[in-house]
């Protein structure tokens, strides 16, 4: 006999086409949602790239959901502003996940300052030294660091360092397939 939700329209089971709070039930979000299922309990530092308004922050707080750090706090900052006091930042982000928006935002000196900064660290997480820090770490860009980085707006080892494992978030326009689930979510 056939169960009362299997006779529901899937518009009337949004959770099917969700991931914590993101939903898409388009190709390209469905990829999206497995391939961050898949990396989400793995990764060290993850780039998150789209446009503006496509998502970013959502996407990074759905990967602190569903991964190793989701016990630990939830951290956002603009990375300039991380720049400007690493270390209590680091500290308030400590068994957590730390969420760097704008990076394709900061300056030559500040990429310079970020890739020091995440060579020290590493460094001194080789030597088994204790460093206070988040487990995980995203950074967000409304530009893809890797073309930057080949038309010399951005440092290249740094964007290799960040984009080691990224998620790019397509734009609404761009699945338009969602726009009947999105509506009904919002209502």
């Amino acid at each position: 006999s056939l169960q009362p939700d299997s006779l529901q329209p899937d518009s009337l089971q949004p959770e099917k086409w969700m991931l914590g709070t993101m939903a898409g039930r388009s190709l390209a979000m469905q990829q999206l949602f497995a391939r961050m299922r898949c990396t989400a309990p793995h990764f060290r530092m993850v780039a998150i790239e789209g446009e503006s308004r496509t998502g970013k922050l959502l996407a990074a707080q759905t990967l602190h959901r569903i991964g190793p750090s989701a016990a630990g706090p939830f951290v956002p900052a603009l990375a300039s502003d991380f720049l400007a006091a690493p270390q209590a930042f680091w500290k308030d982000a400590a068994t957590g996940l730390a969420y760097l928006s704008r990076v394709d935002e900061l300056s030559p000196e500040q990429q310079r300052l970020f890739r020091d900064f995440l060579e020290r660290v590493a460094h001194e997480r080789l030597r088994k030294m204790p460093v206070p820090g988040p487990r995980q770490i995203i950074v967000g860009s409304s530009h893809s660091l890797r073309r930057l980085a080949s038309t010399g707006a951005f440092r290249a080892d740094l964007a290799s360092h960040l984009t080691a494992i990224r998620f790019v978030l397509p734009p609404l326009r761009d699945r338009r397939e969602d726009l009947p689930l999105l509506a009904g979510l919002f209502l």
